[in-house]
């Protein structure tokens, strides 16, 4: 990335994706390893019952989080 500023706030939101994902499936950020498929489409790999996607724009992030369902 170009920017600082851009960069960083790729890397936090990376980070509290990570931890927000750890609550909800009982594990440490480490033990979660993020996949994604053809499509460019993220999953946590093993894990069919949890969907996510995460946005931005503007510096501001957004995670989405579905039991079952896709997103």
């Amino acid at each position: 990335m170009h920017y600082l500023r851009d960069k960083t706030l790729y890397q936090l939101s990376h980070y509290m994706l990570r931890w927000v994902l750890s609550q909800y499936l009982n594990l440490q950020q480490q033990q979660i390893e993020v996949d994604t498929n053809q499509y460019g489409k993220p999953s946590v790999k093993g894990c069919n019952k949890l969907f996510f996607n995460l946005s931005h724009t503007n510096g501001v992030y957004v995670i989405a989080l579905s039991k079952n369902k896709t997103i």
